[in-house]
């Protein structure tokens, strides 16, 4: 469980975030990117893998970045000035429209270490997908919208993100009470103090984690959800 915790806080941090990007395990091989805006930044490979977002394969590349994370926010800002950013100190997501009609979306994260910056890079097509179908092993609360759905064959996890009218001090415990009836156990008493916005699972039997974090509309109008589901070993 040691192993798991740091993971799962991490992963909880990025769920804040405008898109969800998956962390982990890290793995692959040192090589540079040489196009788009991951030339601007030099980072070092980790890895590639095909992912599947609302029906549609994409891939998605992760990378460390040996600059400071203020020194590429700077840089992504100045020569993409008609991108758009979304963030705060600590993360931040940039997306800016291709030559080719695409899209480039790059996610940010501060880490500590050697490399202070970890990068996660996907190309997407102009028009907005759409998500078809919501995860069966994911609960859906009552009047919540599906927003984006991913799969990631190369480590059997699924992840979903909802828009709900309800704010976050009532979607929470009623997604934790769901997520127990199916056999899900929470690992920390954050949701009994009122003032939690996430929660970490774990289900021994099939051996799978499951991560959820909620963070309210700035408008009031709701909260945005988001489940990750993996399996694990001890």
């Amino acid at each position: 469980m040691k192993k798991i915790l740091p993971v799962c806080l991490f992963w909880m941090i990025l769920s804040a975030s405008a898109e969800v990007f998956s962390l982990w395990p890290f793995s692959g091989h040192d090589e540079r990117m040489s196009h788009s805006a991951d030339a601007l930044l030099n980072p070092s490979i980790l890895w590639s893998e095909k992912i599947k977002a609302n029906g549609m394969d994409l891939e998605m590349r992760v990378a460390l970045i040996s600059t400071p994370y203020d020194f590429c926010l700077k840089t992504l800002r100045k020569h993409y000035p008609d991108a758009k950013f979304a963030g705060n100190e600590k993360n931040v997501v940039m997306e800016r429209k291709l030559p080719s009609g695409g899209r480039e979306r790059v996610l940010l994260i501060a880490v500590d270490g050697i490399y202070p910056v970890m990068q996660f890079t996907m190309v997407l097509p102009d028009k907005a997908l759409v998500p078809k179908d919501w995860p069966r092993e994911f609960p859906l609360l009552p009047g919540a919208v599906p927003v984006n759905v991913m799969y990631f064959p190369k480590r059997d996890a699924v992840y979903g993100m909802f828009r709900s009218p309800m704010n976050v001090r009532t979607a929470l415990p009623q997604l934790t009470s769901q997520l127990k009836s199916r056999g899900w156990q929470p690992m920390s008493a954050e949701n009994s103090r009122g003032t939690g916005t996430g929660e970490v699972f774990l289900n021994e039997s099939k051996k799978e984690l499951l991560i959820i974090g909620f963070s309210n509309q700035e408008n009031g109008s709701g909260c945005t959800g988001t489940l990750y589901k993996k399996p694990y070993s001890d």
